[in-house]
């Protein structure tokens, strides 16, 4: 099933601003518990589709947003939609403003958006990501998710301002991270082994 609840909870942190780091770990948290275990890894988790705004338009054209939650997006339990334009990015508001053609005169270089979406796409099949027990510890700043899987944990660590130090064990992927600290609207995948 499509999971619209993960836009709406996407939406409210990261377009509307309306809660924090904390309270979207709540709402992600009680909109996993709804199903049964067998059932969320089938949970098709979007940020938009032919029928809903845009997620770049609703950002107001922030990359770092829309990279932040594509990378949460991917790390998270189920099943992932990208919908078509969202690697250039594409903008385009209900619909059928949203259904716009694909702008084809892009430059044949990938966008650091359409980069980011091949990284994530391969780092989908760690075994922790795939399979991992899922947890939430956040604060009212950082946006923290750990996926477990035996030996292995992925730490998913995201703010969406501000900035966050972080000692990390080995960096997978991040965005607006350097010198152990994700500054503005950033991440950081890390895997720690046990």
């Amino acid at each position: 099933a499509m999971n619209y609840d993960f836009r709406k909870h996407c939406n409210l942190f990261f377009a509307e601003q309306s809660i924090d780091a904390a309270d979207f770990a709540g709402r992600i948290t009680n909109m996993l518990m709804r199903y049964q275990v067998q059932t969320v890894p089938a949970q098709l988790n979007l940020l938009d589709s032919h029928d809903t705004h845009r997620f770049f338009t609703l950002v107001d054209k922030n990359v770092d947003k829309l990279i932040c939650a594509l990378a949460l997006l991917f790390v998270h339990p189920g099943s992932v939609c990208v919908y078509y334009g969202t690697e250039v990015p594409m903008e385009g508001g209900y619909d059928p403003d949203c259904r716009r053609p694909m702008d084809w005169s892009v430059e044949n270089e990938p966008s650091a958006v359409g980069k980011l979406i091949t990284a994530l796409a391969k780092l989908k099949n760690h075994m922790a990501i795939k399979h991992g027990d899922v947890d939430y510890r956040s604060n009212e700043k950082a946006f923290v998710m750990e996926r477990t899987y035996e030996d292995t944990m992925i730490r998913f660590t995201m703010i969406r301002e501000g900035q966050h130090a972080i000692i990390p064990g080995k960096v997978l992927l991040s965005h607006n991270f350097s010198e152990n600290t994700i500054t503005g609207c950033g991440f950081i995948i890390e895997e720690v082994r046990s």
